[in-house]
């Protein structure tokens, strides 16, 4: 019973925790458009530049694909 009581007790003291430092963003992103099928293309050429024989962790991996597509696309937004 205890260890119920302490569940209870520990999950809404860290629910409210986790959602204390929330913001809404008003900006949406839109994923299906020439915009970012290019920029998932421009992202995978930076990849396999950087990484011709595949020795980087898939971890690794994906944060070269996703910072390279964070910058294609606010370049990309910019200029069109």
């Amino acid at each position: 019973m205890k260890k119920i009581f302490f569940s209870a007790v520990a999950l809404v003291a860290f629910s409210s925790v986790s959602m204390a430092n929330t913001i809404e963003i008003d900006e949406k992103i839109i994923l299906d458009s020439p915009k970012t099928d290019f920029c998932s293309n421009v992202a995978a050429d930076v990849l396999c530049e950087l990484d011709p024989y595949d020795e980087l962790t898939p971890t690794q991996a994906n944060a070269v694909y996703q910072i390279a597509m964070y910058i294609c696309l606010n370049q990309v937004i910019k200029v069109g």
